[in-house]
C-alpha cells in the first residue's frame, strides 16, 4: 500500500500522516484540519485512495512521487502531503521545517505475495506465528508505525 516500508507482514498495519510546513502547523493537527484543504498524495497508492480524505473533502493532488510531493510543499502549491508515515518521519528528520502529524487517518495491512504454491508460504506463516507468540511482530509495530494495532 505504502512506499517506503521496508518488510511486510500480514499482521503489522501502517498508517497514513501527513507532514507540514512549519506555517501550516497552527491548522493541521488532525485529518479534520484538512478539511477543503489542497494535500499532495502519491497516485495509486492508499493515500490517493483514502476514504477519510474524501469524506472530509481534502482536495487531492495527485504526484508520481513523494519528492514532487514535497516539492509542492515547499513552494507553497499544497497545504500537506499525506503518505506512509514512516517515509515522512525520515523526511521530517533531515528537515526541521516539517513536522508529521501523529493523527492516524487510515489503518491499512500489509501483505506477503507469493506464486500460487509456493513452498515458502508454510515457512512465512510458521515464522509470523512464531513472532508473534514472542513478541518480535509487536516490536517492530511500535519501531516502525509507532503503536500496535
Amino acid at each position: 500500500m505504502y512506499s517506503g516500508i521496508g518488510f511486510m507482514f500480514p499482521m503489522i498495519t501502517g498508517q497514513i500522516s501527513s507532514t507540514i510546513r512549519d506555517r501550516a502547523s497552527e491548522y493541521v493537527s488532525c485529518i479534520e484540519d484538512l478539511r477543503g484543504k489542497n494535500i499532495a498524495v502519491k497516485q495509486e497508492t492508499a493515500s490517493s485512495k483514502s476514504r477519510s480524505l474524501y469524506n472530509i473533502g481534502a482536495n487531492l493532488i495527485y504526484v508520481e512521487d513523494l519528492k514532487s510531493a514535497i516539492i509542492l510543499l515547499d513552494n507553497g502549491n499544497v497545504d500537506a502531503v499525506v503518505h506512509d508515515k514512516v517515509a515522512l518521519d525520515d523526511i521530517a528528520k533531515n528537515a526541521s521545517c516539517y513536522k508529521v502529524v501523529d493523527d492516524l487517518f487510515d489503518y491499512q495491512d500489509y501483505g506477503i505475495a507469493l506464486q500460487e504454491g509456493s513452498q515458502l508460504r508454510e515457512k512465512i506463516n510458521r515464522l509470523l506465528l512464531k513472532y508473534s507468540e514472542d513478541g518480535i511482530l509487536d516490536d517492530l509495530a511500535i519501531k516502525w508505525f509507532g503503536h500496535i494495532r
